[in-house]
């Protein structure tokens, strides 16, 4: 499925059924007849139709004809003509949709326009990428999705698939400070005539940010400390960003005593420290719904994409 050009034979079969498969699950209007590669008598000749579908809106019934054609190359005006000439030849004139995975030329979508005719470009959805550090988290929530699948010949049957729809959380940290311990600072008679207010800690990544205890042994670092501060705000950063808020302010108060080192303060000794505060923003990304493999083997993801409206609809894609 991956080859545009690969669109005949069971393919092309797989295509016509995702289409007839969205018009089956759709509840905006109420489906009359619903049938897919049928021969329909015109009034001069017979033609084949990959989906004939007939609703009501309104105590109205509509009549619609939807062709799925022209995998090697873009659609021309000239097939465009030749869909017009079916659509006018059958009787009633039904509504026309062209479906295509390749594209329209110019001509082609002037010609749809004038004509009330519906095209669709029909393109395989991209793998989502989401960048997450070690910082970073994710949830998961399970659903079901049911698709009617079916083979040649057969009538459509429902089958019960699970999916999964994940969000990513990741919190991006600014404005770090360790608060000094000012009085063991001040107490301390060899500790060097500094202005304790102006010491910065130096830029690093935070991994390479050492604590350490009383011994001076190293025992934790920054980004441990992020990841704790994380954990225990999980739920209410969550929140945080579905509500849409730019930064949240936390602190982390260290229950032992914690030191810094010389590489990270510039001092020629250790410094200790009580807390660090900080101002936390956290970025959300929700991914597409996404087919558990064991239960969704052979399917695939795209997107019909309407060419008048922009608009776009997934559909899940059963092999046949």
């Amino acid at each position: 499925m991956n080859n545009a050009k690969d669109m005949t034979g069971k393919s092309y079969e797989i295509i016509t059924q995702a289409i007839f498969q969205l018009i089956m699950d759709q509840d905006e209007v109420l489906n009359v007849h619903v049938n897919r590669n049928i021969v329909l008598q015109g009034k001069t000749i017979t033609h084949q139709i990959d989906v004939h579908w007939t609703f009501e809106l309104a105590g109205v019934r509509y009549d619609t004809i939807v062709q799925v054609k022209d995998w090697n190359s873009a659609v021309d005006q000239g097939r465009l003509l030749q869909f017009k000439g079916v659509l006018d030849d059958l009787p009633g004139r039904p509504r026309g949709i062209f479906v295509t995975a390749t594209g329209y030329q110019r001509g082609a979508k002037q010609y749809a326009k004038a004509h009330d005719i519906i095209l669709y470009e029909l393109r395989e959805v991209p793998p989502s990428s989401v960048s997450m550090t070690t910082l970073g988290w994710a949830t998961c929530e399970v659903k079901p999705v049911r698709l009617r699948v079916s083979s040649k010949n057969e009538e459509p049957a429902s089958k019960l698939i699970l999916g999964f729809t994940w969000t990513v959380f990741e919190p991006h940290f600014s404005d770090l400070t360790f608060h000094a311990d000012r009085l063991w600072w001040e107490q301390d008679p060899l500790r060097p005539d500094a202005d304790l207010s102006a010491i910065k800690i130096q830029s690093m990544p935070f991994g390479e940010v050492i604590l350490y205890d009383e011994s001076y042994s190293a025992t934790s670092n920054l980004a441990l400390v992020l990841q704790e501060v994380r954990s225990v705000r999980r739920v209410e950063l969550e929140g945080m960003s579905a509500a849409e808020v730019d930064k949240k302010p936390a602190i982390h108060v260290f229950e032992r005593p914690t030191f810094l080192g010389p590489i990270t303060t510039g001092l020629v000794s250790y410094l200790k420290v009580n807390s660090v505060s900080m101002n936390i923003e956290v970025q959300r990304t929700n991914l597409p719904i996404r087919m558990d493999s064991g239960f969704l083997s052979g399917f695939a993801q795209f997107v019909l994409h309407e060419m008048s409206s922009g608009k776009d609809t997934r559909a899940f894609l059963p092999k046949v």
